[in-house]
Order: structure tokens, then sequence, then C-alpha cells
């Protein structure tokens, strides 16, 4: 499972996140505007409502100034990805 940010009827691909800010990868390049209000969904399975304003683009990357977002569920998102990493890692050593 990837981090995907869901716009409308869009998913895009959450490259990076932190307590204030995204990173997305917008394969179909759709034009968002400023804003973005849309659904989080991590890959601790948690959504969150968010909304943001694109700071930056370059080719089918954005970045996007958000609220902040806790603390609490950015340290469990890095734990999901460590333990998936360490499950694909034990997998592939199989």
């Amino acid at each position: 499972m990837i981090p995907k940010l869901i716009v409308r009827e869009y998913e895009l691909e959450v490259i990076d996140i932190s307590e204030g800010g995204m990173k997305l990868l917008n394969y179909m390049r759709r034009d968002f505007g400023r804003q973005i209000f849309g659904t989080v969904v991590l890959l601790s399975g948690k959504s969150i409502d968010i909304s943001g304003k694109i700071v930056w683009q370059y080719n089918n990357e954005f970045g996007l100034l958000i609220a902040r977002i806790p603390r609490s569920v950015i340290i469990e998102e890095i734990q999901t990805l460590l333990k998936e990493k360490g499950q694909n890692k034990s997998t592939q050593e199989s």
C-alpha cells in the first residue's frame, strides 16, 4: 500500500509527509488550483482530512503546505513504514 491523497475522484501518491507539508506525485498532471481539500490515507490505515496550499510545482510533483498533522500520527506512520520494510527485507532473504 502507498500513502495517497484523495481529492475528489483523483488519487495522488504521497512521496513524503511531515507535520506541516507533503510532497505529492501528480501522474495525471491535473490542475487543482492553489488550494487543495482532500483526505490522506496513510500506511497505518488512518485517514485524515486536510486542506493545504500548493507552494511549488515541478514536472509531475508538487509541494503542499498543510495545517499541522499531529506528531503522534507521523510517528505511527514511521513505525508502520519501518515494520513494513522489515517484513519485506525478511521475505527477500528467505
